[in-house]
């Protein structure tokens, strides 16, 4: 089965090298990879480690498509590398998670079928508890003495490790504000009402390990502990990573 691979990574050798090697071991081996690319951000180390990466992602793939902005931007690299795909399948991968179990093609089976755009790898971060293997988010929208009379059922999508339809991120990628939160526009009807609209229709199914435990582990949150960063997001969609305050 043909693989599209695109690759967000910041200036983060070890991270970038680990995340690599798991997933060669366990996933892309599996695929005929026919495309791949990568946004190179200037964050999280200096020129030498950006020089490293690089090496890194050129090893081991000769042929990558590598983009190197002078300005780091996480949903600008989002957009940018979605937008340049050409394949059917996609999977995005970003520079500091590791895979516990293989996945192979059949795993993906119904990428593409029923509505079904996005297939993202469990996690610990994935709110999931099935049966359904559908991610969906229910509102109440309107209330008769004090009882939900009618509910709104939404598509949450993200971008964690997963598979993806070529159509689904290259309509995404031309929806996309760039100064906002991709994950965040994407969960929001009132940041990005195109894109929302754009989703509304679409289906996304996590794909779990066995015993459906999660199938990824998140190694870039002891990075950010050691240095004291964290993650703010601003009521307008935008973030941006600070340190942390002294208690």
């Amino acid at each position: 089965m043909d693989l599209e691979i695109v690759i967000v990574s910041g200036r983060r050798p070890a991270l970038l090298e680990r995340t690599l090697a798991s997933f060669e071991a366990r996933l892309f081996r599996h695929f005929d990879i026919c495309r791949v690319s990568a946004n190179l951000d200037a964050f999280g180390g200096d020129e030498a480690d950006h020089a490293a990466c690089r090496k890194i992602l050129t090893s081991a793939f000769p042929d990558i498509i590598l983009h190197e902005p002078q300005e780091p931007g996480f949903a600008a690299a989002v957009q940018r590398l979605w937008a340049g795909t050409t394949g059917s399948t996609v999977f995005h991968l970003e520079d500091d998670w590791l895979l516990d179990e293989d996945v192979r093609p059949a795993d993906i089976a119904d990428l593409g079928r029923g509505n079904v755009a996005a297939m993202p790898l469990l996690s610990q971060h994935i709110d999931w508890t099935g049966p359904s293997r559908d991610l969906v988010s229910r509102k109440v929208r309107t209330r008769l003495f004090g009882m939900a009379i009618r509910t709104e059922t939404r598509p949450i999508f993200g971008t964690s490790p997963g598979f993806f339809t070529g159509s689904f991120v290259r309509g995404a990628a031309a929806r996309m504000d760039t100064r906002l939160d991709p994950e965040k526009q994407m969960r929001g009807r009132k940041k990005n009402p195109a894109l929302s609209e754009f989703l509304k229709p679409l289906r996304c199914q996590v794909l779990p390990g066995r015993n459906d435990r999660p199938i990824i582990r998140d190694i870039g949150r002891e990075w950010r502990d050691e240095r004291d960063l964290e993650k703010i997001v601003h009521p307008d969609g935008r973030t941006e990573w600070r340190k942390r305050e002294a208690a």
